[in-house]
């Protein structure tokens, strides 16, 4: 997880854009209703970001996943070091289980970010 930590900042551009957006929206609320900045923070600004934050996440999971696999590939640790310490080991069945981990995972993550959307979109 704290490999989600470190690489959730490298699009800063696409976060600060949806909290522009909301807050220029909280803005017409703040002049239509008088409400305080408590309420539109509440009721204006975190429905509209927290949604888009949270479509982002498992698709930063399984960017993280990925990347792990091709930084442990080349030494760095993780899976990808055990599939290529399986390979030159000769060790086939061990290097196809990690692999169908991998792929497993993947698909999961994939299917839990599709259903993370329909939930959004409805």
């Amino acid at each position: 997880m704290s490999d989600e930590t470190r690489t959730f900042p490298i699009r800063p551009k696409q976060p600060l854009r949806w909290i522009a957006t909301a807050v220029a929206v909280a803005a017409v609320v703040v002049l239509h209703a008088l409400a305080n900045r408590i309420q539109q923070v509440a009721n204006a600004t975190l429905p509209m970001v927290v949604p888009q934050f949270v479509g982002l996440l498992p698709y930063r999971f399984d960017v993280n996943v990925r990347s792990s696999l091709v930084l442990g590939w080349v030494g760095a640790g993780g899976i990808g070091l055990l599939i290529n310490q399986s390979i030159k080991s000769f060790r086939f069945d061990a290097m196809l289980t990690h692999i169908i981990i991998v792929l497993v995972l993947i698909i999961v993550v994939d299917q839990f970010s599709a259903w993370v959307r329909r939930k959004l979109a409805a």
